[in-house]
């Protein structure tokens, strides 16, 4: 049995006299036990921690356009539409954010469109355009 799994090793967390281990390990179960679901706080389904924390593990193996795996996980850690439309000045610099919101992010033209304040068709000819500009 690896270490990392004897009981020694974790009673060691809690404290280094086992007695006192053992009754902060039964406090710490107790209330893991009575405490709220930790599935209540889950993001997308499959991460657990703060904003940070998801935003770090933005992009490690993720393909936005991998429909294997359910949209709510996909869309879990893509970045806010604020962050992505933040330093966008001209229309030239909005229609690239549109362009990656939506090829990049998996945004849909609707959720765009209600962002910059345009109609989703108009969103789609943006990006439409962006794609074929891109292919010149």
């Amino acid at each position: 049995m690896p270490s990392l799994l004897s009981v020694e090793a974790l009673l060691g967390h809690f404290s280094r006299k086992r007695k006192k281990a053992c009754l902060l390990y039964r406090k710490f179960v107790s209330e893991g036990i009575s405490g709220p679901s930790l599935w209540e706080e889950l993001t997308g389904q499959i991460y657990l921690g703060d904003k940070q924390f998801i935003e770090s593990a933005r992009g490690l193996g993720r393909n936005y356009a991998d429909h294997e795996i359910p949209r709510q996980q996909r869309e879990a850690a893509r970045p806010d539409l604020s962050l992505l439309f933040a330093e966008t000045y001209s229309k030239e610099g909005r229609n690239k954010a549109i362009y990656a919101a939506h090829v990049i992010h998996g945004y849909t033209l609707k959720e765009i469109g209600d962002h910059v304040g345009l109609h989703y068709t108009t969103v789609s000819r943006i990006i439409r355009d962006k794609g074929q500009k891109m292919l010149q």
